[in-house]
Parts: C-alpha cells; structure tokens; sequence
C-alpha cells in the first residue's frame, strides 16, 4: 500500500492493488471520503536489495498543487512490455481522471515518479531513461539514458530545481542528481570516483 498526504489538509490518499481510496485524518481511526477502482490493479511493488533495503516502484505522485496527482494508468499483465506508458492525472477531491498523456518509448512499468513543488515539471524512470514531462500538458520535454542503472526514489528538491534518485545495479548502488537549468538540457551532475 502507497500513502500521500494532501499538501494543506488533514487528508490522505492510499494506493493498493486495484484501489485508490482518499481519506479524512480529522477522526480517529480515519474516515473514507471518496473511494474508485483502477482494475487493472496500479502498477507497484516492492523489491528487496542485497543488503535488505526495500525500493518501491512505479504507483502514484504526491500533490503539488493540492488539486491533482498523477499516477501510471492500470497496466494489464498480459500487455507487450515496449508499449508507450499512459499517465493519468486524477482530481483529489473525487479521484477522476479528467486527463493522460502517453508517454512513448518507455516500455513500462514506471520504476519511480515524482512532481516538482511548483507544479511545473513531472519526473519518471523506467530502468533505461529518466524522462521531464511538463505537469500541465504532459508533453516529454527531455528524455535522458540513466546510466544503465535502475533509478528508484526520484525527488525534486524544494526550489523544484534539481532532482535526485537512487540508481543501482549489479549489487551497488549511488544517489544520482540532476539540475533542471534549463529544462531541456537536463543534465546529470559529473559523477566522482568513490
């Protein structure tokens, strides 16, 4: 189960299997207010590292802006695995999708995602590509080879200016950063020998 907490209210939204569910945090035990199927079940899970770290992959971003949060369209199990991954954008208020982008060339599933604090950026991974989408059109601005490495627990920084993420293979792993300045050129900070 995923948990995102409303940015301003004392209001939560979970993700489990094929249910989105938006509660109210004013009450003890917490009260449902809004709750819709996703069937197929949202795409995420959870995986163990070598060392016993758990990473969680794919599921649904927080809210920026406190009105909308976007998450990976259902995926069926039985689809072709290079198929262009499908965006949603849902109201927190009633969790309707009232709009998706298609995003090409990913081959799903989305490993991580995230939305910047300014509500004007949209980051995801899927194992090859770390890929910048606008948050208001869900137009790909920048799409970027990660390295060979799988990329989970990306995060914008405060000033929406630089986003880092966990990259690992192969049984290692480091913190990547990337610096949004400008957008399009989106570059990885140069790596140092360690």
């Amino acid at each position: 189960m995923l948990l995102y907490l409303h940015p301003t209210r004392r209001e939560a939204i979970t993700a489990s299997g094929t249910t989105l569910i938006r509660w109210s945090l004013t009450t003890n035990p917490a009260t449902m207010l809004t709750q819709v199927s996703t069937a197929p079940a949202i795409f995420f899970e959870h995986l163990y590292d070598p060392g016993g770290r758990m990473h969680t992959f794919g599921g649904i971003t927080r809210t920026p802006d406190g009105e909308f949060f976007a998450l990976q369209q259902p995926w069926p199990l039985d689809s072709h695995p290079h198929s262009p991954c499908v965006i949603e954008w849902r109201r927190w208020d009633n969790l309707s999708p009232p709009r998706t982008a298609t995003v090409p060339n990913t081959g799903c599933p989305i490993r991580s995602m995230d939305c910047s604090l300014d509500s004007r950026w949209l980051v995801l991974d899927n194992d090859e590509h770390i890929f910048l989408l606008d948050w208001h059109s869900g137009e790909v601005i920048s799409r970027h080879f990660a390295g060979g490495y799988a990329t989970s627990g990306l995060a914008f920084d405060p000033t929406s200016t630089f986003v880092a993420g966990l990259s690992f293979a192969d049984g290692g792993g480091c913190l990547k950063l990337w610096r949004l300045d400008p957008a399009e050129r989106f570059v990885a900070r140069p790596a140092r020998e360690e």
